[in-house]
């Protein structure tokens, strides 16, 4: 199984100079703490998507980094990811590395929900929070997850649904690939999200699986 780790992001919000996944919790970088619940839950090829602070550090966490030379989003971090990797079969995760408390056994979960007589080409974690968190919302049809709406694209109605979107994924790698050449900019944010995945999955007829974390602190 491999892993993307998501870590380009300033963390602007936090009002430091120092990038948001360096900064320490009990004397270790949050990053080291994502790496080692993914090595923990099997991964054995992570990849870490920087920016110049963290890729000048990278090599400290014992994985491989590629520049994000410019921040377009989720979706297209991930193809940068994408195409610094040889492609392969399989399984790939992709977590993001501004959370520390996520444990090998999530990780390991989603991992699995891939698995199934549907062969599902995406599986994702989903958390119960109180709806004014900006995680996305995770729209449903009955019991199917059908996409997942962004906070400053929701509507009113969405944003009163407290299932959200974690952010974190697996992937059937080739099904990923095909994916994210799909996956436009049109959102308030003028961004690539990855989560808009989903909604080509489910166009597709495919099954978009989730695994609901437990403990909603895990995820925050």
């Amino acid at each position: 199984m491999r892993a993307i780790v998501l870590a380009a992001g300033k963390g602007t919000r936090m009002k430091s100079e120092r990038t948001k996944v360096l900064h320490e919790l009990c004397g270790r970088a949050m990053l080291w703490y994502v790496v080692r619940a993914l090595r923990g839950a099997g991964a054995s090829d992570i990849l870490v998507v920087t920016n110049d602070e963290v890729q000048a550090r990278v090599a400290e966490f014992g994985v491989a980094g590629v520049l994000q030379g410019e921040q377009l989003g989720t979706g297209h971090a991930v193809r940068v990811a994408l195409g610094a990797l040889e492609p392969r079969a399989g399984a790939i995760l992709v977590a993001s590395g501004d959370m520390p408390l996520v444990t090998p056994e999530l990780f390991g979960s989603v991992a699995a929900a891939l698995d199934g007589n549907d062969s599902a080409p995406m599986a994702l974690v989903t958390v119960r929070l109180p709806v004014t968190s900006s995680f996305g919302r995770i729209v449903r049809n009955g019991d199917a997850v059908e996409r997942i709406v962004e906070v400053r694209d929701a509507s009113p109605a969405q944003l009163a649904i407290d299932e959200m979107n974690a952010g974190i994924y697996a992937f059937d790698e080739a099904a990923l690939r095909e994916v994210v050449t799909r996956i436009g900019c049109d959102n308030a944010q003028r961004e690539y999200y990855l989560t808009d995945a989903v909604g080509h999955f489910v166009r597709d007829g495919r099954c978009v699986r989730s695994v609901g974390a437990a403990d909603s602190q895990e995820v925050l």
